[in-house]
């Protein structure tokens, strides 16, 4: 019987909009690449602090 992962990986862009809020979640992708992606566009349109944070959910079952 082999491995199977109980989580998944998600990339998390995250951004700063205030010092009191701290990082607010933007949105989630399922790889670094597109993460990275839609930072570039939002580090384009917003003059913020940004980052991207990789997050592990646990897997939905399916009965």
């Amino acid at each position: 019987m082999d491995y199977q992962r109980k989580t998944d990986d998600v990339y998390v862009l995250q951004g700063r909009y205030s010092d009191e809020s701290g990082w607010d979640d933007i949105l989630s992708e399922d790889t670094h690449k597109a993460a990275k992606a839609q930072l570039k566009a939002y580090a384009e349109n917003e003059h913020i602090p940004l980052r991207i944070v990789k997050k592990r959910v646990k897997k939905e079952v399916l009965l």
